[in-house]
């Protein structure tokens, strides 16, 4: 049989290295040969096919067979190269296994650096966010970091995506001990969206008393903030759709300052639905 060049990249990609390989393929074409017949074959010193064998063996690819002169046979082809990728597979659990290992070593020595040498927190920052993926995943991140309180105002179509697109973040949040108090904008006496908000909450945030939503006519703006630490607002209320608008992210303390008060602002006027 003619290997082709496609043949040894397979057997490169399974781990074989190039005298493995033509020793190898060598051997697949006999149902025994010998050392010299290999090393004709191959073109490989003598000595290096003696110290190849042993490898192949090992990776078992190969068995000697008692006769004189030694002759090497091929094991069944796709057994053998089955057990290659059972090893590989193997070899690529221990590697990841190592580095997360190594990961976590570096997270710990670089908090234990930020803490000995008192690095103080990030400086205040502003960013523009315009993609829907991003902004939820921003929003995601700022919920799941809370350690006190979160305060969302949205309006009433924006609310009702925004529930279900946290509302595991939430969950857990609440578990936490977090509180949330959300801002439905729009009207308030539409018994109709009154009944939607109570079914979209008993389906994903049931039993969940640190979170208290209600209803208000008019809102500056629509924002998420936590902890009086970081929000994200929207560059616009044209868009009823939730992350459709630009939104931008800051841990300002002026400007989040700004944010939370029009937020209290409108909680203080907002009605339970």
């Amino acid at each position: 049989m003619i290997f082709t060049g496609e043949d040894t990249e397979a057997l490169s990609s399974l781990g074989l290295t190039g005298h493995q390989t033509r020793v190898y393929l060598a051997v697949l074409n006999q149902n025994g040969i010998s050392i010299g017949e290999i090393s004709k074959q191959t073109k490989i010193r003598r000595e290096d096919v003696y110290r190849t064998i042993p490898k192949l063996e090992q990776m078992g690819l190969v068995e000697k067979l008692l006769s004189t002169p030694t002759k090497i046979r091929a094991l069944p082809v796709q057994h053998a190269l089955s057990n290659l990728i059972d090893v590989e597979q193997t070899n690529v659990d221990k590697r990841i296994s190592e580095l997360k290992v190594t990961t976590a070593k570096f997270v710990n020595n670089y908090n234990k650096g930020k803490r000995t040498n008192g690095e103080k927190g990030e400086d205040s920052s502003f960013i523009l966010l315009t993609q829907p993926n991003g902004i939820v995943v921003k929003a995601n991140n700022m919920i799941a970091a809370a350690e006190k309180k979160i305060d969302a105002v949205y309006a009433k179509k924006q609310l009702n995506q925004f529930i279900p697109v946290f509302s595991d973040p939430l969950k857990q949040a609440v578990r936490r001990g977090v509180k949330a108090r959300l801002i439905a904008q729009g009207s308030i006496d539409d018994p109709d969206y009154k009944e939607m908000l109570t079914q979209i909450m008993k389906k994903y945030l049931p039993n969940s008393p640190n979170i208290e939503v209600r209803s208000a006519e008019d809102a500056m703006s629509h924002s998420l903030v936590v902890d009086h630490k970081e929000a994200l607002s929207e560059t616009s209320l044209e868009n009823e759709y939730l992350t459709r608008n630009p939104s931008l992210w800051t841990n300002n303390k002026g400007f989040v300052a700004l944010i939370s008060l029009n937020f209290e602002s409108v909680w203080a006027v907002s009605q339970k639905p």
